[in-house]
């Protein structure tokens, strides 16, 4: 079987193309990957200037122990890089051939058009997911969209895995019709009706590349996913001042890590968070209303990223696996974090609706298992235990 075509476009300097497979449907997929991976691929416009030029796959290498154990290197996918010819004008259209080592002809496509426009504008921020409408999160994508806008993200790009995109564009008319988000179609047929994610390894590597040259910072998460800055020296007291901490935050790296090199990405720490007090709680009143605890054994050390695309050339869900410079691994309990509400199939909401200013009503009785002991008297602890992993660590995170 051949590799999936998924998308091809120009760089933001109109220097090359980036062209895009996914191998994950392969049978004997490890094996095919590898000889996709390693082969030399030969690229030839036939539009344009109408020149030839030669390139090679970016090769992947897994550098980090922890990407097999979570499944990550099982979802594969090529980039080809493809130099294009000066005075590109147009339609560019371009063919690509993958030869092995024994000078074979292992893959061939012709006829690829190649998109002149990013997904993304240029911004200092941009963060990118992808959807699936008859999953448990999707009725909130407009709240976690609302909410990053708020946070600080510019622009938010949106992959809907549908036939259709209406449920979407429904949600997001009004972000939309702004440009403050855009809807990718993200669909592959008897791929994507297995409804489990067999594309968001090649959506990721897209978003990426998409983001290349345009954007400084580019974060990636699920709708049930929300970042939070958690310097004690940077608590919004409005939903208004979240960018303004966000981009401190962001602008005080080079002093946080006194690295040498470049921070190709900020690794955050994703876990369903505990609180500690009352006035803890209160705290957290930017996050959505209406959601139920993580289920039972999720583990504590997954992380989603914050990254400089320039300096990243393949990322996997939870981690860089070939990029350039130092990750920073951010603190949870005083730095930044990712609040990850994971749903419960059978779990109970009491329907209640967030506010338009995103002060959003009863967080911590609906998401965090409030009680009433007594009239007057309230208990602010955690989740019903056989509903959630671990126990409150002294700095505030979760304890294996």
């Amino acid at each position: 079987y051949s590799p999936v075509f998924v998308d091809a476009f120009l760089s933001a300097a109109s220097s090359k193309a980036w062209v895009i497979f996914s191998t994950k449907q392969l049978r004997d997929q490890e094996t095919a990957y590898d000889g996709f991976a390693t082969a030399t691929w030969r690229c030839t416009w036939t539009s344009g200037a109408g020149s030839k030029a030669r390139s090679r796959t970016s090769l992947v290498r897994l550098e980090g122990i922890g990407d097999g154990e979570v499944g990550d290197a099982q979802r594969k996918t090529l980039v080809v890089h493809c130099p294009a010819p000066v005075g590109l004008v147009g339609q560019p259209v371009l063919g690509v051939e993958a030869v092995n080592h024994a000078g074979s002809r292992i893959f061939e496509r012709s006829g690829i058009r190649v998109r002149r426009k990013s997904a993304f504008e240029e911004s200092k921020t941009a963060l990118c997911t992808m959807v699936i409408q008859d999953t448990p999160a999707s009725p909130f994508l407009t709240d976690w969209v609302r909410y990053h806008l708020s946070f600080g993200f510019e622009q938010i790009v949106v992959y809907v895995e549908d036939p259709d995109v209406y449920w979407a564009e429904d949600l997001l008319a009004g972000y939309l019709d702004r440009g403050q988000v855009r809807l990718v179609h993200f669909y592959f047929g008897s791929l994507s009706d297995t409804r489990s994610w067999m594309m968001q390894q090649a959506q990721e590597q897209h978003c990426l590349y998409s983001a290349k040259g345009r954007v400084r910072w580019l974060g990636h998460s699920d709708i049930d996913e929300y970042f939070q800055v958690m310097d004690p020296n940077m608590k919004p007291r409005v939903a208004g001042e979240m960018a303004d901490h966000f981009n401190r935050f962001l602008d005080d790296m080079p002093r946080r890590t006194n690295f040498v090199s470049d921070i190709p990405a900020i690794s955050v720490q994703s876990q369903l968070w505990y609180f500690f007090s009352r006035d803890d709680c209160s705290e957290a009143k930017f996050l959505p209303c209406d959601m139920t605890c993580k289920a039972a054994g999720y583990d504590s050390i997954k992380t989603k990223l914050i990254m400089s695309p320039d300096s990243v050339d393949y990322f996997s869900v939870h981690m860089l696996t070939r990029y350039r410079g130092q990750v920073y691994h951010a603190r949870p309990w005083d730095e930044i974090r990712v609040n990850h509400f994971k749903y419960l199939p059978n779990g109970s909401r009491d329907g209640g609706q967030c506010s338009e200013d995103i002060s959003f009503k009863n967080v911590c009785r609906t998401g965090l298992g409030y009680k009433s002991r007594e009239p007057g008297q309230e208990s602010w602890g955690n989740a019903p235990p056989e509903l959630c992993r671990g126990r409150p660590h002294p700095h505030g995170w979760i304890a294996r």
